[in-house]
């Protein structure tokens, strides 16, 4: 960082208008992250709720349905479980903008309106110190714990923000056990229990890779923590090049 003598006037002052600008900005992205994992539990259920429809339709009637009734059944549970999972991407995306966009805020908060105007690297009538010491109030994000509370903290960290896998994983069971009750109502041959498992797998693999996103995408280790190193360096680095 650069240093700065006696003589040399500081030429930067920072805006209380942009510090409450950035502080509302934040505010209104975490109040968007709890509203659209809201709406995720809501699009969700409603697909599970007409996929176990359909599979209580088809039990009711199993006597009198065909093989035919039986595979376009199957198709209409496991696509209803399959969109659930595929309606979490989109969702997904956002939520982690969000988490990636808090991050690169709070971190320019801390370096620019914390610790350059502690230093005397830029004007300021006043001191900004919340981003700063909300690591030291946080469970999730507080450092140098004990043991104990490391280890809590490891859970905390990988369960926040955890709805999206969640959601995907459960979706993967359902979808799973729809297929292997179908697997007894529509096989007869043993050509079409090779084709179905064949099949079966292939949707279970997809949505596995999909859950295995959902989970890199949405995870505040992911996209908080494992950036915020990245952003501080880069912010640093932009001090340097204007001459903080």
């Amino acid at each position: 960082m650069a240093q700065l003598n006696e003589k040399q006037e500081i030429k930067f002052e920072l805006s209380e208008s942009e510090y409450i600008s950035l502080r509302d900005e934040i505010i209104q992205r975490i109040i968007l992250m709890n509203s659209q994992a809201t709406n995720a539990i809501t699009v969700v259920l409603t697909m599970w709720a007409a996929g176990l429809g359909l599979f209580g339709i088809q039990l009711a009637n199993l006597d009198s349905f065909n093989k035919l009734h039986n595979l376009a059944l199957c198709f209409g549970e496991v696509g209803s479980f399959f969109c659930a999972v595929l309606i979490l991407i989109p969702m997904a995306l956002k939520s982690g903008e969000n988490l990636r966009q808090q991050v690169a805020i709070s971190t320019y908060i801390r370096l620019f309106y914390y610790d350059f105007v502690r230093k005397k690297r830029i004007k300021s009538k006043y001191i900004y110190p919340w981003e700063y010491m909300s690591e030291s109030t946080n469970d999730i994000y507080e450092k140098n714990k004990r043991n104990k509370r490391n280890k809590r903290n490891k859970v905390l960290l990988s369960m926040a923000n955890a709805e999206y896998p969640i959601l995907g994983l459960v979706s993967v069971v359902f979808s799973c056990c729809v297929l292997l009750a179908n697997c007894n109502f529509i096989c007869v041959t043993q050509r079409d229990y090779i084709a179905f498992i064949l099949m079966a797998g292939g949707i279970e693999i997809v949505e596995i890779i999909i859950i295995v996103f959902l989970y890199k995408t949405t995870s505040i280790k992911e996209n908080m923590t494992g950036i915020a190193e990245d952003k501080l360096k880069k912010y640093i680095k932009f001090a340097r090049k204007i001459k903080i």
